[in-house]
């Protein structure tokens, strides 16, 4: 599962796109739903929606994505279209200036998760944490795994944060998901070198561990 943003905002429930010739980057994400297509909102003249070669653009909804009757991706173009119910997340500008767009550069481009092991009660000992994680590698240049163990359904909340304490980057479960092993690959991380803490919070449990960044 994969989730690519590039703005700073809250996230609408449903997004719904028509009568637009997309030619440059746009990353849209939804709670629930995005539709694409000729005819799917009266808050725009009917028409095509169109991705252009050479254009990249990102769909990222929490339960579906329907492409209706005139939406087109031309050849060469790059559309991605992502339904993740793990989470959402959140970028903060971290002082940066704002994009032409009204937008902020990304301090992380993508993630990508991947339920590696499920884990039965029984399997677990009695003596065991409920939440174990690790970040790999460590230091980093530019992408970096988390990995993280939960032995029962937990809502999970991952914060990346400078050390000073500014919020830079967070992760929120939308649900509770089931006990297992997590991978969550930060990829393109776009953080100077230093020393950044990653923190891992559930409702019982809390650990923050450090975050080196070597460019």
């Amino acid at each position: 599962m994969r989730f690519n943003f590039t703005v700073l905002s809250s996230l609408s429930t449903d997004l719904y796109f028509q009568n637009q010739t997309v030619t440059g980057t746009e990353t849209h994400n939804a709670m629930n739903k995005i539709e694409a297509g000729r005819n799917v909102t009266n808050a725009v003249p009917v028409g095509d929606y169109v991705v252009q070669s050479g254009a990249n653009v990102t769909f990222h909804a929490g339960h579906e994505i329907i492409l209706s009757d005139g939406f087109a991706a031309e050849a060469g173009s790059n559309f991605h279209a992502f339904v993740d119910p793990f989470f959402t997340c959140t970028q903060y500008p971290m002082g940066r200036m704002a994009n032409p767009n009204g937008g902020f550069p990304s301090v992380i481009n993508d993630y990508e998760v991947e339920k590696m092991e499920e884990i039965f009660s029984t399997s677990v000992a009695s003596n065991s944490k409920d939440v174990s994680f690790i970040i790999c590698p460590n230091p980093s240049s530019d992408n970096a795994t988390i990995e993280y163990t939960t032995t029962h359904s937990e809502f999970v909340e991952i914060t990346i944060h400078d050390n000073c304490g500014r919020p830079l980057y967070k992760l929120k479960n939308k649900s509770q998901h089931e006990a297992g092993k997590y991978q969550i690959k930060l990829i393109g991380v776009d953080l100077p070198s230093g020393i950044y803490y990653c923190a891992l919070q559930t409702e019982n449990y809390y650990e923050t561990k450090e975050l080196v960044i070597v460019k």
